[in-house]
């Protein structure tokens, strides 16, 4: 337990799966006057408004799993990752470090994995989870490359049930102090957080701006096939997404439920060939492209052969012209050295 220098600040920890819309949610958050940590990680192509993910709190995690043999991107099986004592001190000063308004926090996709550790260290704080379809995480790791997932893309799954069965659990044990969002409502109505925050944990905020920009989640994917997948090779998967949904805050007016969806997709049968059939096409745009780029690089060719002539060309021009200049400058040499020897000047050039 910790003893906080800012007696009457409240503690808010955000976190969830990686991908998961834990950044949109900080930020939304960060809005309210949350202080999310001095040094915040930078933007980057995954995450073009910023991570808003505290620095301090991403190397602790980092360093713990480090010295556990873990992978330091937080790709796990394990459920609970313990602290050695000798990081204790600088989990302690991270801490005090970073209070200094009323409502503080952080937000990083790894406190999944110390959860009771934090829980232990900070007993009053509170807990904001987000969770999203197993798909869609999915589909987000692979746009992003991770390069664990290149030779065992099943893994990404597996880390997906991982972090969120942590979540479930944890939720179920202290519930009073948790609460669990789906991203969906967050991006339909933002201040689901801020209503949900002061209903709960009777913390007021400010009202959320809303920074959520569409074109920067891509869920395309749910309208794919890739859905049914999951769905029938992976049902634990979809049992855990469904479980989630009975526990996260649901408003009445958003009649979009994991079952509903789930329910829509059609039998695996309709999409069998759709694979097949994109390989195909993908050839097929492949070949086009291949022939396209041959004839643009033969008319490059033909233009770099016209232009090395013409340069030639420009080469012999200005050659003759050097050719022609000189010898009409000696033949005015000439004709001046006659001149003054007929005029009888001397000649001392």
């Amino acid at each position: 337990m910790i003893q906080k220098s800012n007696s009457l600040a409240q503690t808010l920890i955000i976190s969830g799966m990686h991908r998961s819309g834990t950044s949109l949610t900080a930020s939304l958050l960060a809005s309210t006057g949350i202080n999310l940590g001095q040094k915040l990680l930078q933007s980057n192509n995954s995450n073009q408004k910023g991570h808003f993910e505290s620095i301090d709190f991403l190397d602790f995690h980092r360093n713990v799993l480090y010295s556990q043999g873990v992978s330091t991107d937080g790709w796990t099986l394990n459920k609970s990752i313990t602290v050695p004592e000798q990081f204790l001190v600088e989990a302690k000063s991270i801490v005090q470090k970073n209070i200094s308004q009323p409502v503080w926090g952080w937000k990083e996709p790894r406190t999944i994995l110390f959860l009771d550790f934090w829980a232990n260290l900070l007993p009053e704080a509170k807990f904001v989870f987000v969770y999203r379809s197993p798909w869609e995480v999915i589909d987000s790791l692979y746009r992003r490359g991770d390069p664990t997932f290149t030779n065992n893309p099943n893994f990404a799954l597996q880390v997906w049930l991982n972090y969120n069965e942590i979540i479930r659990d944890f939720c179920d044990r202290f519930s009073s102090k948790c609460l669990l969002f789906k991203l969906e409502y967050i991006i339909k109505e933002p201040n689901i957080l801020v209503t949900s925050i002061k209903d709960k944990f009777g913390i007021t905020l400010k009202k959320v701006d809303n920074l959520y920009e569409e074109k920067l989640l891509h869920n395309e994917v749910a309208s794919s096939h890739r859905p049914v997948l999951i769905k029938t090779y992976f049902p634990e998967a979809v049992a855990l997404y469904q479980e989630l949904d009975e526990r996260a805050v649901n408003f009445k007016e958003f009649d979009n439920c994991s079952i509903c969806e789930i329910d829509s997709f059609p039998s695996y049968s309709a999409w069998v060939f759709q694979d097949w059939l994109n390989l195909r096409l993908l050839e097929t745009k492949l070949k086009d492209i291949k022939f396209n780029l041959n004839q643009t690089q033969n008319q490059l060719n033909q233009t770099q052969n016209q232009l090395n002539q013409t340069q030639n060309q420009l080469n012999q021009t200005q050659a003759m012209l050097i050719a022609m200049q000189g010898s009409k400058f000696w033949k005015l040499r000439n004709f001046w050295f006659r001149l003054k020897k007929v005029i009888g000047l001397p000649n001392n050039d």
